[in-house]
């Protein structure tokens, strides 16, 4: 939250905001080889490698474990600096969003408006633990809200103002939106009224990064 409130308007902030991205790009490289192969089975890994790295076959799990994690290495030597630029393919993603949940241990609130607000999605990335081959371990699960039905990702935010060690703090809520994360900031309605408790008839899916759904790879948007 600390990173997000700032803004580039004196060159203290500026270079705060450096050195705090810097961290968590190191942060996000160090998450990612704990567990790696838990949390990126080979389907998980092909599906990131077609995004970055089209190619006509499909790679071994030797290949594909070469690519994300050299992939991963190189995001987190990409510059920080504001006036650099970076290619697209290292710009925040679906990877980086969870990876950046398990350092927090915090959740992460996502409008995914790639195609507009009125067909806006929602997410929730959120740190838990998990059991495979009787290792466990640490990792960042997930929840798919349905299109332009926002009820449910409110309410999960509301709950999370219940549990949170700090309430008075805001979640951290993103908007994506033209290949672009912004921070979401949250305001006092002036009249008290509460968001309304409705529940959508759809219940949220539930992934667990390391699941490789059945006859499909899993989307990541980059």
């Amino acid at each position: 939250m600390a990173l997000l409130q700032k803004g580039f308007d004196t060159p203290d902030n500026k270079t705060a905001i450096e050195n705090l991205t810097v961290k968590l790009k190191k942060g996000i490289v160090a998450a990612s080889n704990h567990f790696f192969e838990q949390k990126f089975p080979h389907g998980i890994r092909e599906a990131i490698f077609s995004t970055i790295e089209p190619v006509k076959e499909r790679p071994t799990p030797q290949q594909s474990e070469r690519a994300i994690k050299r992939y991963l290495r190189e995001i987190g030597q990409t510059t920080s600096k504001r006036e650099n630029r970076i290619d697209l393919c290292y710009w925040g993603s679906e990877v980086t969003l969870k990876m950046i949940s398990k350092i927090l241990n915090k959740k992460i609130y996502v409008v995914v408006a790639s195609t507009g607000l009125d067909t806006s999605s929602f997410q929730v990335f959120y740190p838990a633990q998990s059991n495979r081959n009787g290792e466990t371990y640490m990792t960042v699960k997930e929840k798919n809200f349905s299109i332009g039905a926002p009820e449910d990702w409110i309410q999960d935010i509301q709950a999370g103002f219940k549990t949170e060690d700090t309430p008075t703090q805001d979640p951290i809520a993103l908007l994506f939106q033209s290949e672009h994360y912004t921070w979401l900031r949250f305001a006092k309605r002036e009249d008290g009224a509460s968001l309304d408790e409705s529940k959508t008839e759809a219940a949220p899916m539930e992934l667990d990064e390391m699941e490789e759904p059945p006859g499909e790879l899993p989307q990541t948007s980059y």
